[in-house]
């Protein structure tokens, strides 16, 4: 039987972070594209939104730093944009990986 327990992370920061990361990622490229089938151009919208969700990965990224002991303020700020969340988020995985 196969175990997922390895692919979850141990810090429940990163794990809720991560999770909220896919569900991100997966929503706002399926919303992009059913309305750009429908022949809506709502791409500012999309994005402004993105920003506005991408604040709850963020929240917990920066609290999984400080429970690290790692410098949390800057991996916080990091990922306030989406692509810094994810970096952000493989960061503090690969320490937690490799540790």
């Amino acid at each position: 039987m196969f175990n997922f327990s390895n692919f979850v992370p141990k810090e429940p920061n990163l794990a809720k972070a991560g999770g909220l990361l896919v569900i991100e990622i997966a929503s706002f490229v399926t919303v992009s594209f059913v309305l750009a089938g429908f022949g809506i151009d709502a791409e500012d919208l999309l994005f402004a939104s993105l920003f506005l969700f991408n604040l709850a990965p963020a929240y917990f990224l920066y609290r999984a730093a400080k429970s690290k002991s790692r410098r949390a303020l800057a991996f916080g700020l990091v990922s306030l944009i989406p692509a810094g969340a994810l970096f952000s988020f493989f960061m503090l995985r690969n320490d937690e990986l490799f540790a």
